[in-house]
C-alpha cells in the first residue's frame, strides 16, 4: 500500500482561495491531489486539524470523506492519525501510524508545516501555504513515493 500523509490547511487550500460560504478548498489544489493519487494508486491519511473533528466526535470519519469528496476528492481516505493528546508531535503521529499499517510500502507527507519524523525527512514534501499544492510539490510527491520504504 502507498500512503499520502495528507495535511489540509496549506495545501489544499491558502489565502487567496478563501470563500466565505464554503470549506477553504480550492479546485486546483484537489486536482493536483488526484492526479497525484492516480499516478501512485495511493490511499490518504489525514494529518491535519481536520481530523480532530472526528476525534471529538463531532463528524464521523466518512462525514470527513464526504466534505473532501464534495469538493471533488477522487481518493480513498484509509484512515486518520491520532489525537494530539496522545501524541502531540505530528511526525510522531505518522510513525505511529505507519507501525500500525506494516502493508505500507512508500509513503509521502504534504505538509505546509515542518515535520519530523526519525530521520525520514525525505518523505516530506513542504508546501508553501501561500500557493497550496502546485505541479512541481505533485512531480516530488511522485518520485518519493516511487520509493520503497526499507526502514520497517
Amino acid at each position: 500500500m502507498r500512503v499520502i500523509f495528507l495535511d489540509i490547511d496549506g495545501v489544499l487550500n491558502y489565502p487567496d482561495c478563501f470563500d466565505p460560504g464554503r470549506a477553504w478548498i480550492d479546485p486546483g489544489c484537489i486536482a493536483r491531489l488526484n492526479l497525484l493519487v492516480q499516478r501512485s494508486k495511493a490511499v490518504l491519511a489525514i494529518t491535519s486539524t481536520w481530523r480532530g473533528l472526528v476525534h471529538s466526535g463531532k463528524m464521523t470519519l466518512d462525514g470527513l470523506r464526504w466534505l473532501l469528496g464534495s469538493h471533488g476528492l477522487e481518493a480513498t481516505i484509509e484512515g486518520i492519525t491520532g489525537p494530539d493528546a496522545q501524541t502531540p508531535d505530528r511526525g510522531q503521529q505518522i510513525l505511529r501510524w505507519l507501525q500500525e499499517h506494516p502493508r505500507v510500502e512508500a509513503f509521502v507527507i504534504l505538509d505546509d508545516d515542518t515535520v519530523t519524523i526519525d530521520g525520514l525527512a525525505h518523505h516530506v514534501v513542504r508546501i508553501d501555504d501561500a500557493s497550496g499544492l502546485t505541479d512541481e510539490d505533485i512531480d516530488r510527491a511522485s518520485a518519493i513515493l516511487d520509493q520503497p520504504v526499507v526502514w520497517h
